[in-house]
Protein backbone atom coordinates (compact mmCIF):
# COMPACT_ATOMS: atom_id res chain seq x y z
CA UNK A 1 0.00 0.00 0.00
CA UNK A 2 1.19 3.57 -0.60
CA UNK A 3 1.25 4.98 2.11
CA UNK A 4 1.10 9.03 1.37
CA UNK A 5 -2.09 7.96 -1.18
CA UNK A 6 -3.82 4.88 0.82
CA UNK A 7 -6.88 3.12 -0.32
CA UNK A 8 -8.92 0.49 1.48
CA UNK A 9 -7.93 -3.05 1.13
CA UNK A 10 -9.94 -4.84 -1.80
CA UNK A 11 -11.32 -7.52 -0.36
CA UNK A 12 -12.93 -5.61 2.82
CA UNK A 13 -14.36 -3.59 0.50
CA UNK A 14 -16.13 -6.45 -1.81
CA UNK A 15 -16.66 -8.10 1.24
CA UNK A 16 -18.84 -5.37 3.04
CA UNK A 17 -20.64 -3.89 -0.28
CA UNK A 18 -21.61 -7.98 -1.16
CA UNK A 19 -22.78 -8.78 2.45
CA UNK A 20 -24.85 -5.20 1.82
CA UNK A 21 -26.08 -6.09 -1.93
CA UNK A 22 -27.36 -9.65 -0.82
CA UNK A 23 -29.02 -7.92 2.27
CA UNK A 24 -31.25 -5.66 0.32
CA UNK A 25 -31.60 -8.38 -2.04
CA UNK A 26 -33.15 -10.41 0.33
CA UNK A 27 -35.88 -8.25 0.53
CA UNK A 28 -37.80 -9.98 -1.94
CA UNK A 29 -36.93 -13.79 -1.95
CA UNK A 30 -37.78 -13.45 2.57
CA UNK A 31 -40.95 -12.95 4.51
CA UNK A 32 -40.80 -12.58 8.26
CA UNK A 33 -43.64 -11.83 10.35
CA UNK A 34 -44.55 -8.39 10.99
CA UNK A 35 -44.44 -6.99 13.99
CA UNK A 36 -46.57 -4.49 15.40
CA UNK A 37 -47.94 -2.70 18.27
CA UNK A 38 -49.86 0.34 19.69
CA UNK A 39 -50.36 2.73 22.89
CA UNK A 40 -52.18 5.56 23.69
CA UNK A 41 -50.74 8.77 25.03
CA UNK A 42 -52.71 12.28 25.33
CA UNK A 43 -55.68 11.39 23.17
CA UNK A 44 -53.15 10.20 20.02
CA UNK A 45 -52.72 6.59 18.77
CA UNK A 46 -49.29 5.70 18.32
CA UNK A 47 -48.42 2.67 16.45
CA UNK A 48 -45.28 0.91 15.44
CA UNK A 49 -45.57 -1.30 12.58
CA UNK A 50 -42.09 -3.72 11.65
CA UNK A 51 -41.91 -5.90 8.47
CA UNK A 52 -39.54 -7.59 5.97
CA UNK A 53 -38.47 -4.65 4.78
CA UNK A 54 -37.67 -2.38 7.15
CA UNK A 55 -35.92 -5.15 9.35
CA UNK A 56 -33.56 -5.89 5.80
CA UNK A 57 -33.00 -2.11 5.52
CA UNK A 58 -31.77 -1.57 9.35
CA UNK A 59 -29.76 -4.50 8.99
CA UNK A 60 -27.70 -3.18 5.55
CA UNK A 61 -27.57 0.14 7.62
CA UNK A 62 -25.83 -2.03 10.64
CA UNK A 63 -23.99 -4.04 8.53
CA UNK A 64 -22.42 -0.85 6.66
CA UNK A 65 -21.86 1.34 9.84
CA UNK A 66 -19.71 -1.83 10.94
CA UNK A 67 -18.03 -2.06 7.44
CA UNK A 68 -16.92 1.22 7.72
CA UNK A 69 -15.47 1.45 11.06
CA UNK A 70 -13.60 -1.79 9.61
CA UNK A 71 -11.97 -0.12 6.93
CA UNK A 72 -12.04 3.46 8.63
CA UNK A 73 -9.30 1.65 11.66
CA UNK A 74 -7.40 0.03 8.79
CA UNK A 75 -5.90 3.05 7.39
CA UNK A 76 -2.65 3.56 8.20
CA UNK A 77 -2.80 7.36 9.36
CA UNK A 78 -5.98 6.74 12.11
CA UNK A 79 -4.45 6.80 15.85
CA UNK A 80 -5.08 4.24 18.09
CA UNK A 81 -8.34 5.67 20.68
CA UNK A 82 -9.56 8.12 18.24
CA UNK A 83 -13.18 8.61 17.30
CA UNK A 84 -14.75 6.97 13.99
CA UNK A 85 -18.25 7.39 14.44
CA UNK A 86 -18.30 10.40 11.99
CA UNK A 87 -17.45 8.28 9.25
CA UNK A 88 -20.56 6.01 10.05
CA UNK A 89 -23.13 8.93 8.74
CA UNK A 90 -22.89 9.15 5.49
CA UNK A 91 -22.26 5.45 4.11
CA UNK A 92 -25.41 4.50 6.74
CA UNK A 93 -27.11 6.77 5.43
CA UNK A 94 -26.22 5.66 1.70
CA UNK A 95 -27.20 2.14 2.51
CA UNK A 96 -30.65 3.12 4.20
CA UNK A 97 -32.08 5.46 2.42
CA UNK A 98 -30.36 4.43 -1.11
CA UNK A 99 -31.96 0.55 0.13
CA UNK A 100 -35.37 2.21 0.69
CA UNK A 101 -35.43 3.76 -3.11
CA UNK A 102 -34.28 0.84 -4.49
CA UNK A 103 -36.59 -1.58 -2.55
CA UNK A 104 -39.32 0.23 -4.53
CA UNK A 105 -38.55 -0.66 -7.35
CA UNK A 106 -40.52 -3.34 -9.16
CA UNK A 107 -38.77 -6.66 -9.39
CA UNK A 108 -36.80 -7.47 -12.36
CA UNK A 109 -34.11 -5.05 -14.67
CA UNK A 110 -35.27 -2.40 -12.61
CA UNK A 111 -34.21 -3.79 -9.36
CA UNK A 112 -31.13 -4.89 -9.95
CA UNK A 113 -29.67 -1.85 -11.92
CA UNK A 114 -30.79 -0.21 -8.65
CA UNK A 115 -28.55 -2.47 -6.48
CA UNK A 116 -25.57 -1.91 -8.82
CA UNK A 117 -26.25 1.73 -8.69
CA UNK A 118 -26.27 1.13 -5.03
CA UNK A 119 -22.67 -0.91 -5.06
CA UNK A 120 -21.44 2.40 -6.84
CA UNK A 121 -22.57 5.00 -4.25
CA UNK A 122 -21.19 2.54 -1.36
CA UNK A 123 -17.94 2.02 -2.73
CA UNK A 124 -17.97 5.70 -3.76
CA UNK A 125 -18.45 7.14 -0.43
CA UNK A 126 -16.39 4.21 1.41
CA UNK A 127 -13.39 5.56 -0.42
CA UNK A 128 -13.77 9.27 0.03
CA UNK A 129 -14.46 8.19 3.96
CA UNK A 130 -11.21 6.14 3.73
CA UNK A 131 -9.08 9.12 2.28
CA UNK A 132 -10.58 11.96 4.55
CA UNK A 133 -9.45 10.25 7.84
CA UNK A 134 -5.87 12.43 7.23
CA UNK A 135 -6.28 16.36 6.44
CA UNK A 136 -2.68 15.81 5.22
CA UNK A 137 -3.85 13.78 2.09
CA UNK A 138 -3.31 15.05 -0.88
CA UNK A 139 -6.16 14.14 -2.23
CA UNK A 140 -8.07 15.39 1.04
CA UNK A 141 -9.67 18.25 -0.35
CA UNK A 142 -11.20 16.72 -3.26
CA UNK A 143 -12.50 14.36 -1.41
CA UNK A 144 -14.31 16.16 0.89
CA UNK A 145 -15.96 18.15 -2.47
CA UNK A 146 -17.23 14.45 -3.15
CA UNK A 147 -18.48 13.99 0.00
CA UNK A 148 -20.60 17.01 0.10
CA UNK A 149 -21.96 15.90 -3.21
CA UNK A 150 -22.83 12.26 -1.95
CA UNK A 151 -24.29 13.39 1.16
CA UNK A 152 -26.71 16.04 -0.28
CA UNK A 153 -27.58 13.79 -2.49
CA UNK A 154 -28.19 10.74 -0.14
CA UNK A 155 -30.21 13.30 2.40
CA UNK A 156 -32.22 14.38 -0.87
CA UNK A 157 -32.87 10.96 -1.27
CA UNK A 158 -33.89 10.44 2.53
CA UNK A 159 -36.54 13.49 1.80
CA UNK A 160 -38.09 11.92 -1.08
CA UNK A 161 -38.63 8.52 0.82
CA UNK A 162 -39.99 9.91 3.89
CA UNK A 163 -42.32 12.26 1.64
CA UNK A 164 -43.60 9.43 -0.36
CA UNK A 165 -43.93 6.60 2.44
CA UNK A 166 -46.89 8.61 3.89
CA UNK A 167 -44.66 8.85 7.41
CA UNK A 168 -47.03 10.13 10.13
CA UNK A 169 -45.56 14.08 11.41
CA UNK A 170 -45.04 12.49 14.54
CA UNK A 171 -43.02 10.29 13.38
CA UNK A 172 -41.29 12.00 10.21
CA UNK A 173 -40.42 15.37 12.28
CA UNK A 174 -37.77 13.00 14.44
CA UNK A 175 -36.17 11.20 11.89
CA UNK A 176 -36.04 14.46 9.51
CA UNK A 177 -34.23 16.63 12.76
CA UNK A 178 -31.81 13.29 13.13
CA UNK A 179 -30.90 12.76 9.97
CA UNK A 180 -30.40 16.06 8.73
CA UNK A 181 -28.01 16.98 11.84
CA UNK A 182 -26.00 14.21 11.79
CA UNK A 183 -25.35 15.20 8.57
CA UNK A 184 -24.76 18.38 8.80
CA UNK A 185 -22.49 17.91 11.93
CA UNK A 186 -20.72 15.60 10.07
CA UNK A 187 -20.14 18.20 6.89
CA UNK A 188 -19.84 21.06 9.35
CA UNK A 189 -16.64 19.04 10.69
CA UNK A 190 -15.03 18.59 7.73
CA UNK A 191 -14.35 21.74 7.17
CA UNK A 192 -14.23 23.42 10.68
CA UNK A 193 -13.46 20.23 13.24
CA UNK A 194 -14.56 22.52 16.26
CA UNK A 195 -16.13 20.44 19.52
CA UNK A 196 -18.35 23.69 19.44
CA UNK A 197 -20.11 22.21 16.01
CA UNK A 198 -23.21 20.43 17.14
CA UNK A 199 -25.45 23.12 18.38
CA UNK A 200 -24.44 24.71 14.87
CA UNK A 201 -26.07 21.14 13.10
CA UNK A 202 -28.79 20.87 15.62
CA UNK A 203 -30.05 24.67 14.55
CA UNK A 204 -30.19 23.38 10.73
CA UNK A 205 -31.72 19.81 11.14
CA UNK A 206 -34.28 21.81 13.87
CA UNK A 207 -34.94 24.54 10.63
CA UNK A 208 -35.26 21.83 8.03
CA UNK A 209 -37.93 19.96 10.52
CA UNK A 210 -40.06 22.66 11.08
CA UNK A 211 -39.97 23.26 7.60
CA UNK A 212 -40.94 19.72 6.73
CA UNK A 213 -43.57 20.42 8.88
CA UNK A 214 -45.45 23.12 7.56
CA UNK A 215 -45.58 21.16 4.47
CA UNK A 216 -46.09 18.02 5.99
CA UNK A 217 -50.52 19.23 5.10
CA UNK A 218 -49.76 20.65 1.86
CA UNK A 219 -50.57 18.46 -1.22
CA UNK A 220 -47.00 18.93 -2.29
CA UNK A 221 -45.23 16.44 -4.61
CA UNK A 222 -42.53 14.15 -2.41
CA UNK A 223 -39.82 15.16 -5.44
CA UNK A 224 -41.17 19.08 -5.18
CA UNK A 225 -40.79 18.73 -1.42
CA UNK A 226 -37.02 16.85 -1.33
CA UNK A 227 -35.50 19.41 -3.78
CA UNK A 228 -36.96 22.11 -1.59
CA UNK A 229 -35.38 20.55 1.79
CA UNK A 230 -32.43 19.70 -0.14
CA UNK A 231 -32.13 23.73 -1.40
CA UNK A 232 -32.77 24.49 1.84
CA UNK A 233 -30.14 22.30 3.58
CA UNK A 234 -27.42 23.12 0.86
CA UNK A 235 -28.05 26.77 1.57
CA UNK A 236 -28.20 26.68 6.00
CA UNK A 237 -24.79 24.28 5.58
CA UNK A 238 -22.69 26.05 3.46
CA UNK A 239 -23.69 29.24 5.32
CA UNK A 240 -22.75 27.97 8.41
CA UNK A 241 -19.66 26.61 7.19
CA UNK A 242 -18.96 30.41 6.14
CA UNK A 243 -19.71 31.33 9.82
CA UNK A 244 -17.62 28.68 11.94
CA UNK A 245 -14.60 29.42 9.35
CA UNK A 246 -15.26 33.18 9.98
CA UNK A 247 -15.43 33.63 6.34
CA UNK A 248 -19.26 35.28 5.81
CA UNK A 249 -19.70 38.43 4.10
CA UNK A 250 -22.44 40.68 2.41
CA UNK A 251 -20.89 38.72 -0.96
CA UNK A 252 -21.23 35.27 0.07
CA UNK A 253 -24.89 36.26 1.36
CA UNK A 254 -25.48 37.17 -2.12
CA UNK A 255 -23.86 34.11 -3.83
CA UNK A 256 -25.95 31.56 -1.54
CA UNK A 257 -29.34 33.74 -1.58
CA UNK A 258 -29.24 34.07 -5.17
CA UNK A 259 -28.51 30.69 -5.99
CA UNK A 260 -31.10 28.95 -3.68
CA UNK A 261 -33.85 31.91 -5.22
CA UNK A 262 -33.24 30.68 -8.66
CA UNK A 263 -33.22 27.00 -7.91
CA UNK A 264 -36.25 27.30 -5.28
CA UNK A 265 -38.20 29.63 -8.47
CA UNK A 266 -37.20 26.50 -10.93
CA UNK A 267 -38.21 23.69 -8.77
CA UNK A 268 -41.92 25.61 -8.36
CA UNK A 269 -42.66 26.58 -11.70
CA UNK A 270 -41.14 23.06 -13.49
CA UNK A 271 -41.94 20.57 -11.03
Amino acid sequence: MDLDRPLPNRDQLSSMTALVLITLSLVRLVVLPEFSFSFATMGLLIEFKLNTRLIFLFLAAALTTAGTDWLVRSHPGFQSGSQSFQHWIIPMLAAYAGGALVTQLPAGSAMWIGLGLIVILLISVLITEFIVVSPQDERYPSATVSIFALAFLLLTGGFFVLRSAGIRILFSFPIILIMTTAVAWRLLLLRSPEPSILPHAVSIGLILAEIHAGLHYFPVPPLQESLLLFILSYAGIGLMSLHLEDRISRRSLTEYGLISLVALLMVVVFL
